[in-house]
């Protein structure tokens, strides 16, 4: 548990590179709320390392590498988990907080808004013609990159039907013509 606890703790003494700085809570911060603000997805790995790494100086590149691969393998989101690692290597569990703070608040703040856009345009009937036309963007998407490549439960493949895309995104589903439907013998959850 030792070696555990003196590796993850930020290294002053770095045989690497010994001009490694140790942020504030406060840089930690607004570094993270700029990445969680102006990225997302793979986009946010890039600008850690050039925040934490070439800008900054809180961790060597090496750290950085091992922190990627350890945030790939964890479970949850990669990003979250690279930030925590970050934070962690530069100040600490308090700088493991913030910085999953600074990644996460901002993403939150945008869902808060699209929950009261939703509200505020529910009634207007034209919110619902684009929530249409977003489902079956998102049923085409699913559908294009595999999603429904394998027929259900044989494993034949098939090729996408577009002519249910529409159909699929008015009732929210992938139905098929073989009764795929909830509560259908031959539903996947059948029996369960």
């Amino acid at each position: 548990m030792s070696d555990i606890k003196a590796q993850t703790q930020p290294d002053s003494s770095s045989h690497e590179n010994p001009q490694l700085v140790t942020p504030s809570l406060w840089q930690l911060m607004i570094a993270f709320l700029k990445i969680g603000v102006t990225s997302f997805g793979g986009a946010s790995r890039p600008m850690m390392h050039r925040e934490s790494v070439e800008a900054n100086k809180w961790l060597s590149d090496r750290d950085f590498i091992a922190g990627f691969a350890l945030a790939q393998v964890l479970p949850g989101a990669n990003q979250v988990n690279l930030a925590l690692y970050v934070g962690l290597r530069a100040r600490g569990v308090p700088g493991a907080a913030i910085a999953v703070l600074g990644m996460v608040l901002p993403a939150f703040c945008v869902i808060l808004l699209m929950g009261y856009a939703y509200r505020e345009l529910i009634v207007y009937p034209a919110t619902h013609f684009v929530l249409a036309g977003v489902a079956g963007a998102g049923v085409a998407a699913v559908d294009r990159h595999g999603g429904g490549r394998c027929h259900r439960g044989t494993g034949e493949r098939r090729a996408p039907d577009a002519r249910k895309w529409p159909v699929a995104a008015r009732r929210g589903d992938r139905g098929d013509a073989r009764g795929d439907q909830p509560g259908s013998r031959h539903h996947a959850g059948a029996g369960l």
